[in-house]
């Protein structure tokens, strides 16, 4: 994952991951809730992001039907 890549999961720049994504060919899913779902797991489990933004990941999860998404030890 490139720098570029992890600081716009961190920082919820949907645009810039969906840029990133296309330029790779990566089939981005037409639901917006399962790509923002998505992203944030990702922030979930990225190393550089704060622990509030791992929170506010966990709790739009939450919030959104997706508790399956997550462990609960996390």
């Amino acid at each position: 994952m490139t720098k570029e890549f992890e600081e716009a999961i961190a920082n919820f720049n949907t645009w810039k991951i969906v840029e990133i994504l296309e330029e790779k060919n990566v089939d981005i899913p037409e639901n917006e809730t399962v790509l923002l779902g998505g992203i944030h797991m990702a922030r979930i489990y990225l190393a550089t992001a704060t622990d509030k933004q791992k929170e506010e990941s966990k709790q739009w999860l939450v919030d959104h039907g997706c508790v399956s998404w997550i462990s609960m030890e996390q």
